[in-house]
């Protein structure tokens, strides 16, 4: 009922994910602590404090000085500057947590959005930026929690786990294919699919009677130190992400520090956050806590396995029914939920035919970082909401990148693994 409501959008978003979470409670399978949970995730400080500290560029004048610093990017065209964007945030999340790189490059973008007046376009960068950074997850063991989890249970059962770029024997044809699609037919299809209009940064449409000139130049009417200041909270709360923090906590922090500085006032601070993606998010991790909790998840894991007939004798045959399975749930659950729920079956499976477990546990965790079919699948696809995407927009879209980086990771699987 929830996947309809999301495809037809006959609710806003926000309200179908709290529906969604609502619906968990009334029917018994998890209470009201853990439906709000979300609420207080990681995920969900990190946007509110990305959110105010992008605001923060814009207030002090630092979205300006960025913009003329990136100017030699923008005058490139918007599809090649997308291929940029997709690239770095992929080679970042190999090092970085996915979300971590999400908000440190979303004010960077909104930045020149601002100072392009528009010829670099929210809804053409974002979603590239997300599904860049989500796909560049499975380079190492540490671009995501449940790339990490899934090593973590690994070295349990074997006590070797995966080595640090393991994962990107793998993993790296995703990010390659993603690359390929944007340099070739990908930024025209997008450009097809993405018929709304541009949602700009709220300062932007909050100054409709101004030009973007006007709103510059009032920009640059505060103090340098003040440019300067909001710059190195940035750049600390970036050291913070490396030094492996939490990114909800230094992120709210550091939008902390910057409104005590009297770099942005305070209901400057709340207009800037996106509330709808914060409910969006939130709430959907309270779905995705009852999909997992509610053993619905298990169920379809082993009514597949079970059903997978002659596909599934082989270890080849297991290990990519591992990887779609991983992926289509993965779309509707918690990435890491998915990886707790399916890596002990795929240790039972391994020791039950007598093979080594970790291409079961490698086509899992792979498999949980391309799913970004839907809004609600993992936290960096999520944020991009912000842009405006509808729901179809991520099916019709990311739906493509998700077949795609699926097929191509099967192939990359099958050579490493057993050719």
């Amino acid at each position: 009922i929830i996947t309809v409501l999301y495809a037809t959008e006959v609710f806003p978003l926000a309200v179908t994910s709290l529906l969604a979470m609502s619906a968990m409670v009334v029917t018994g399978i998890i209470d009201w602590t853990e439906a709000f949970s979300g609420f207080s995730s990681s995920i969900v400080l990190m946007l509110i404090g990305v959110c105010i500290i992008g605001e923060a560029f814009f207030t002090t004048g630092l979205a300006e000085s960025l913009g003329n610093m990136l100017k030699r990017f923008a005058d490139l065209k918007e599809k090649y500057f997308v291929v940029i964007v997709y690239v770095v945030a992929s080679l970042m999340s190999a090092f970085l947590n996915a979300s971590a790189v999400m908000a440190i490059l979303m004010p960077v973008v909104d930045s020149l959005v601002f100072s392009t007046d528009g010829k670099i376009s929210r809804k053409h960068t974002y979603l590239a930026m997300g599904i860049g950074s989500i796909f560049g997850a499975n380079l190492s063991i540490i671009g995501s929690t449940s790339m990490y989890m899934a090593h973590t249970l690994l070295k349990e059962s074997d006590g070797a786990g995966m080595t640090f770029f393991e994962p990107a024997l793998s993993g790296a044809a995703a990010c390659i294919v993603g690359m390929l699609i944007y340099l070739t037919f990908g930024y025209n299809y997008q450009k097809r699919c993405f018929d709304f209009k541009e949602r700009l940064p709220e300062i932007m449409t909050r100054t409709n009677a101004c030009s973007s000139r006007e709103i510059r130049e009032r920009s640059m009417t505060y103090k340098p130190w003040k440019r300067n200041f909001v710059a190195l909270t940035m750049i600390g709360c970036i050291i913070a992400f490396i030094c492996g923090y939490d990114i909800g906590g230094v992120a709210i922090i550091g939008a902390s520090i910057v409104m005590a500085a009297r770099c942005i006032s305070e209901r400057r601070a709340y207009q800037g956050v996106s509330w709808e993606t914060v409910f969006i998010t939130a709430a959907s991790m309270g779905f995705a806590a009852g999909v997992g909790k509610s053993g619905a998840g298990e169920e379809i894991a082993n009514f597949v396995i079970r059903a997978s007939g002659r596909i599934g004798e082989t270890s080849v045959g297991m290990c990519m029914l591992i990887l779609v399975l991983s992926t289509v749930l993965s779309n509707f659950m918690s990435n890491i939920g998915v990886v707790v729920l399916i890596v002990p079956i795929c240790l039972k499976l391994a020791a039950t035919m007598g093979v080594d477990a970790t291409p079961f546990v490698m086509a899992c965790a792979i498999g949980t970082n391309v799913s970004v079919a839907t809004p609600v699948c993992v936290g960096p696809i999520t944020v991009t909401t912000v842009a405006g995407y509808r729901f179809k927009d991520y099916v019709r879209v990311g739906g493509l990148f998700n077949l795609l980086a699926t097929i191509v990771t099967g192939i990359s699987l099958w050579a490493v693994y057993y050719r």
